[in-house]
């Protein structure tokens, strides 16, 4: 019976093991496929008064609609628009990418890696 017991207890170690490098290659699977965010990846922008003014967001858009198409074209939740980022300051403006699924950030993510941008702060949101 000893031998049995043993045998058993050297097993509990090993289950738990396994149980932990499983939990974090799933986190790690999830984190990759943009199902969660790590902590801390929200997206800081600059302090209000610091922001383009809407006219300057609305040209940018403007003068920059090959890469809103690119980016509205990685699922069909996404959308580009102007964003009013700060409730007391409504001439403020940043180009507000809506999505729904953390897929379609990561993929908002590689476009605008990839890309020169609009020139202006852009701010990522789930709806």
């Amino acid at each position: 019976m000893s031998a049995g017991r043993a045998t058993g207890v050297r097993r509990r170690p090993l289950t738990w093991v396994l149980a932990a490098v499983s939990l974090v290659v799933l986190v790690v699977l999830l984190v990759a496929l943009g199902v969660i965010r790590p902590l801390g990846s929200d997206v800081a922008r600059p302090p209000c008064d610091q922001l383009p003014s809407a006219a300057e967001v609305a040209a940018a858009l403007e003068a920059h609609t090959d890469l809103t198409t690119r980016i509205e074209g990685v699922g069909g939740g996404v959308r580009v628009t102007s964003g009013v980022p700060c409730a007391d300051d409504p001439d403020r403006a940043v180009v507000e990418v809506r999505y729904r699924a953390g897929t379609e950030r990561t993929a908002v993510e590689e476009v605008l890696n990839d890309s020169d941008g609009y020139g202006v702060p852009v701010e990522l949101v789930q709806d």
